[in-house]
């Protein structure tokens, strides 16, 4: 089996410079706890929930109000991918590798 035959196609994402707040309202609207980030239309890296959780428990450390973050600053930029042609079996060793 590959990856084409379970991946989803149309997947939620939003630019690195949207404000956290945007990124949850979004995540909320898909009902999803990751997105797909990009810059200039191209994959930056990913934002999940709880990405978001350990920024915001940082930057309370820091002083810097949480209007002030973005995607970027959340975000993990590597991102293990693959092809749709690829086997299940390669997909998920890529992301058991991380």
């Amino acid at each position: 089996m590959k990856v084409q035959d379970v991946m989803t196609r149309e997947v939620a994402s939003i630019d690195k410079d949207e404000r956290l707040e945007s990124v949850l309202d979004l995540m909320r609207k898909h009902r999803v706890s990751k997105l797909v980030v990009l810059e200039r239309g191209q994959l930056a890296g990913i934002v999940t929930t709880g990405d978001i959780a350990d920024e915001l428990g940082a930057i309370k450390n820091r002083g810097v109000p949480p209007s002030h973050l973005h995607a970027s600053s959340a975000m993990r930029r590597h991102v293990p991918t693959c092809g749709p042609e690829t086997q299940l079996a390669e997909a998920s060793r890529l992301m058991l590798d991380e």
